[in-house]
């Protein structure tokens, strides 16, 4: 769409401003329906998801012209479910964001324009109405003004500040009856970019926020602290990052509005990305990250994730296959005393090949619980899907039929155990 309207831009030196813009109105008409197509072709098939045993069957956003993308599906496609469509637009255009529809977990709408008022001092109006059980059907009202100023700006040192003072009306149905209160706030931001040349890179970002709540005649602080370090060697980066801040969480809506609470995290990755690995790509990561909360026992371990992730890309002729292994294995170092996530090793391999001169595309997904020792193990997806890949307004799509194989195999070993995970597509990068 941007190569179409540089050549139109071209055109219009010759033809006039008038004649301009009608033939970009008429390409911007027909590189729209084309898109719009598209969609309405893939209505009924999505990249699948599950949410609380549900399946949702929905395409990613699909670009309808520069700034406007949707994403349409169905969810609730298992049999235990009732079917309902959805459909999400995005748009972000001149100063303007905003998103509504109804998304797979409710209907929302938000719009956020941002206008500015003098070099580094802007105004925003931004609304998010949430109306999800999940998150209280919340909604946030906000008029802002930001300024965005660099105070240092040297080659190896950079130091901004970024003053915000805003109004805000929300409600939000955490009980009955729901909450309903305005806010008056402001809040001073720090940014500190200090490159240590050989020894790395430093950032330091500091927070500090203040809001009161007429209403219930309350005060809400919060102080946050963000120091990281970044050090790149060869192939290998590693980064380290802490994560302070001191609240009293005084807010009477839930964090998805504005309250903010204890935080005091510290977090370790390791990455590792050379430039060729065989004939194609590798990239590796390994990382832990510790979380003290007040809100747990003192005998609970600090550690929250522990992870390994690899994947890489190999290419041979027209062979193309791709493997990916995920391990979280934070349960399996720590003896956690209460209920988290279980740890698992993921791993998911795909093939792409031509056959009878079409590329088709295969792919398998298995996961393996660890949990406590209290607990049986086992093998919780094994997945297989094939499809054709298929080219649409120079975008390459997989349809796809994806089967759970887990249960039939590795349980009873009964045909009819295998599962139908999804009839669905998804864009190939």
């Amino acid at each position: 769409m941007d190569r179409e309207f540089r050549v139109l831009q071209t055109k219009a030196d010759c033809l006039g401003k008038s004649s301009y813009f009608e033939m970009f109105e008429m390409s911007f008409a027909i590189s729209f329906v084309k898109r719009l197509f598209v969609v309405l072709l893939f209505l009924y098939i999505g990249q699948y998801g599950v949410s609380q045993d549900r399946i949702d069957s929905l395409s990613p956003f699909i670009q309808l012209a520069p700034g406007i993308a949707v994403q349409v599906g169905i969810i609730g496609t298992d049999p235990d479910h009732d079917a309902e469509p959805v459909s999400v637009f995005k748009l972000n255009r001149q100063g303007i964001n905003t998103t509504f529809g109804k998304s797979k977990d409710g209907v929302l709408f938000d719009f956020r324009v941002t206008r500015p008022i003098m070099n580094g001092l802007a105004y925003s109006l931004a609304t998010r109405n949430h109306a999800w059980a999940s998150q209280g059907f919340f909604t946030d009202n906000k008029v802002s003004v930001n300024g965005n100023y660099g105070v240092l700006d040297f080659e190896t040192t950079k130091f901004r500040v970024r003053p915000e003072v805003f109004y805000a009306y929300s409600s939000q149905r955490l009980s009955v009856p729901s909450v309903v209160d305005s806010r008056l706030g402001a809040s001073f931001t720090t940014d500190l970019n200090q490159n240590l040349q050989d020894y790395g890179s430093f950032q330091l970002r500091n927070v500090a926020a203040l809001t009161y709540y007429p209403s219930i005649g309350e005060w809400q602080y919060a102080i946050r602290l963000i120091p990281s370090w970044t050090l790149t060697l060869f192939e290998n980066r590693f980064v380290m990052g802490y994560d302070f801040q001191l609240a009293n969480a005084a807010s009477p809506f839930d964090g998805h509005v504005d309250r903010q609470g204890y935080i005091n995290r510290i977090n370790a990755v390791w990455h590792y990305e050379p430039s060729s690995f065989l004939s194609g790509t590798l990239k590796n990561s390994l990382g832990v990250s510790f979380d003290w909360r007040k809100d747990v026992e003192k005998n609970q371990s600090p550690l929250r994730s522990a992870f390994w992730v690899l994947d890489t890309r190999q290419v041979f002729d027209t062979l193309v296959w791709e493997l990916r292994l995920e391990l979280q294995a934070a349960a399996l170092l720590a003896d956690l005393l209460l209920p988290v996530d279980d740890s698992d090793l993921r791993a998911s391999f795909s093939l792409n090949t031509d056959l009878y001169h079409h590329d088709w595309h295969y792919h398998f997904k298995g996961e393996y619980k660890f949990v406590h020792p209290d607990k049986e193990n086992d093998i919780d997806i094994f997945e297989f899907g094939l499809g054709p890949v298929v080219e649409l307004e120079g975008q390459n799509f997989r349809p796809y039929v994806a089967l759970d194989l887990a249960e039939a195999l590795f349980n009873d070993g009964a045909i009819d155990k295998i599962k139908l995970v999804a009839i669905g597509f998804e864009v190939l990068q």
